[in-house]
């Protein structure tokens, strides 16, 4: 996601991104380390705040809410 110039192409990669974190984000015991690439993917997914194009803007918002339920389930609830 660091050299996406190309809108369609960071859209498609943020979807892509947010279909797969939900598995991702759950230490299941395929995939344990899942959750210490949180961090990089909020750090990488900067770019797509963009107030000049709302799909962009839309689907990175997205992903923030998706992590921000999930970490508020894992301190609330422990999940």
């Amino acid at each position: 996601m660091e050299t996406l110039i190309e809108p369609h192409r960071l859209i498609a990669c943020m979807n892509c991104i947010v279909s797969v974190s939900r598995s991702m984000l759950n230490a299941g015991k395929w995939y344990p380390e899942g959750r210490l690439h949180i961090l990089p993917l909020l750090n990488l997914s900067l770019p797509g705040i963009d107030p000049n194009d709302f799909k962009k803007c839309l689907v990175t918002y997205n992903f923030s809410i998706l992590i921000s339920r999930f970490l508020y389930a894992l301190f609330t609830i422990g999940y």
